[in-house]
């Protein structure tokens, strides 16, 4: 079990539409336009700013949960085999870019890892 901080450096957000915009103000964008394609502009140009594009770490970070299981066998005293499910869900209310998305993913990793020096 664990805690992650995961942060965007650069951002591309693709709009084809605009809908269900239920308050005016989100993440500092103002949805009171008159046309979907002066909301489109606002979002492209407001929330299109990484970190690195001098975007704030408000807008740009969640925190995640992250629970999972491992499995590792020891090949020899120095190398070893693991499979591991891991489930981690975003937490908090505000969501991230321009849609308020939040997160929830399923992984599977494998891989061999190698113990440098020491019995």
């Amino acid at each position: 079990m664990g805690l992650a901080l995961t942060a965007s450096l650069k951002n591309y957000y693709h709009l084809d539409t605009v809908t269900d915009l239920s308050v005016n103000n989100v993440q500092n964008i103002n949805f009171n336009p008159t046309n979907t394609s002066e909301i489109i502009a606002r979002v492209r140009n407001e929330s299109n700013k990484g970190l690195l594009e001098g975007g704030n770490i408000g807008t740009n970070s969640y925190a995640s949960l992250i629970a999972g299981l491992r499995y590792q066998r020891s090949i020899n005293p120095s190398l070893s085999y693991f499979g591991e499910l891991e489930f981690s869900k975003m937490l908090g209310q505000i969501g991230f870019g321009p849609n308020n998305d939040k997160f929830m993913i399923v992984g599977f990793n494998t891989g061999v890892s190698y113990r440098f020096g020491g019995n």
